[in-house]
């Protein structure tokens, strides 16, 4: 359980306990800061061209690095000399962590991010697994922008979300709070004509079982750089991707702060007198869209809990959009993991043909619907009980001429010979 928040004292910024959530106000020196905001992560940075940032069906993607390696960019610096200590002094579990995942954000004033979890976004697709990091963190490379909220609630609380604390940007500034709490950025209205744009550095700290893909030409989440200097891509060779010289100096003592936390009241979400009757559709404005309004306190739960064993309808929508519209690589992922859990872990009244049948559909479609459904082997073999008919699906998939080689391994040939 968590500590008890108890009541904000004074003008409401005391937090109980740092292992929810804590901020360091000057982490990285200014110098740094402004290197990572102007080079690194400039609106113009190769970082953001090369992975299509501004492009509207750009999706979630996040790069990962095995701690205490020699960093080859100085976003690895960076974490590696200022954002672990001082989450390592927020939350000794910190220490035990293996992994780093990184991934930066850019908001117009004023703009938004939806609460959620932070999770291992390949597990639960793949796998219908609920993992979080041991820890979030945030470091602000601007004063513009909408505050982040933290929550005191974790996915499958039996308890609504009770509390809450607001961290609003400042330069250098670090806020480090429990991986596993649920989060975003809440809209902001109150910034003139000359407010800057939200620019942030998020990391999450994680153990040695997170999920880590090779670098793809369009990355998905904790992509893991090539080992070989040359085979790195252009914009972690960038001049302003580079590690410095000289990164430093890290603070002589990392004290946790409480200050700069205001403690939001009970109750985080209130209910709306007058609210549309549960069946009618929930219509709010674009600004708002982020589960700010809510038909109840576990909505966000349930989101994930359909990612974990999604529902038929849901599947056979996304299927209608998948097959129906241009390629889109996540949402053949989501797919076709969707459809392998249903298919394996449907109830014994229910009939899984139509899902197979979905399933089917979708590895036909694409190479990379197969690709997808190759990767759920393993799951499909643990899981269902009609072994034999699973092997011949993916003797079918792999004996398909525009399947790549790779796939069809021989560890897969091994797990497939005794069916």
């Amino acid at each position: 359980p968590l500590p008890d928040a108890g009541p904000a004292e004074g003008d409401g910024s005391t937090v109980a306990d740092p292992l929810i959530a804590c901020v360091f106000p000057r982490a990285v020196p200014a110098a740094l800061v402004d290197a990572l905001a102007t080079r690194t992560f400039g609106m113009d940075s190769a970082y953001f061209a090369a992975h299509d940032y501004w492009h509207p069906d750009c999706g979630y993607f996040s790069h990962s690095f095995r701690l205490g390696d020699a960093p080859r960019t100085c976003v690895e610096q960076i974490i590696q000399t200022f954002v672990l200590p001082g989450a390592t002094a927020a939350n000794p579990a910190a220490a035990g962590a293996v992994y780093a995942e990184w991934w930066v954000h850019r908001r117009k004033p004023g703009h938004a991010h939806q609460m959620h979890f932070d999770l291992d976004e390949r597990r639960l697709l793949t796998r219908g697994e609920v993992r979080a990091p041991i820890v979030s963190t945030v470091l602000y490379l601007s004063n513009g922008g909408a505050p982040t909220l933290v929550t005191d609630h974790r996915f499958g609380d039996p308890v609504a979300a009770a509390n809450g604390w607001i961290c609003a940007p400042e330069p250098g500034r670090l806020l480090v709070f429990d991986g596993s709490l649920l989060h975003g950025v809440v809209p902001h209205f109150d910034h003139g004509p000359d407010a800057g744009e939200r620019l942030t550095l998020m990391v999450g700290l994680w153990g040695a079982e997170v999920t880590r893909e090779p670098l793809a030409p369009r990355p998905g989440a904790n992509a893991v750089l090539p080992d070989e200097e040359e085979d790195l891509p252009e914009w972690a060779r960038a001049a302003g991707m580079q590690p410095w010289a000289d990164c430093g100096p890290a603070p002589s003592a990392w004290a946790p702060q409480l200050e700069g936390l205001m403690h939001v009241g009970v109750p985080l979400y209130e209910p709306i007198a007058g609210a549309p009757a549960e069946t009618s559709e929930l219509r709010v404005p674009d600004l708002f869209r982020g589960r700010f309004f809510v038909r109840d306190h576990w909505e966000v739960d349930q989101n994930v809990r359909e990612e974990v064993q999604p529902t038929l309808e849901r599947l056979e929508a996304l299927a209608r959009d998948v097959l129906a519209g241009t390629p889109n690589m996540a949402a053949t992922e989501r797919l076709v993991g969707g459809l392998v859990r249903f298919w394996g872990g449907a109830a014994e009244e229910q009939d899984p043909e139509e899902a197979l049948q979905l399933l089917l559909g979708t590895t036909n479609s694409s190479a990379f619907g197969r690709k997808c459904a190759v990767e759920h082997c393993d799951f499909l073999l643990e899981r269902l009980r009609h072994n034999g008919f699973v092997a011949a699906l993916f003797w079918n998939l792999l004996r398909d001429q525009d399947v790549s080689d790779k796939f069809a391994s021989a560890q897969l040939v091994t797990q497939l010979e005794p069916y």
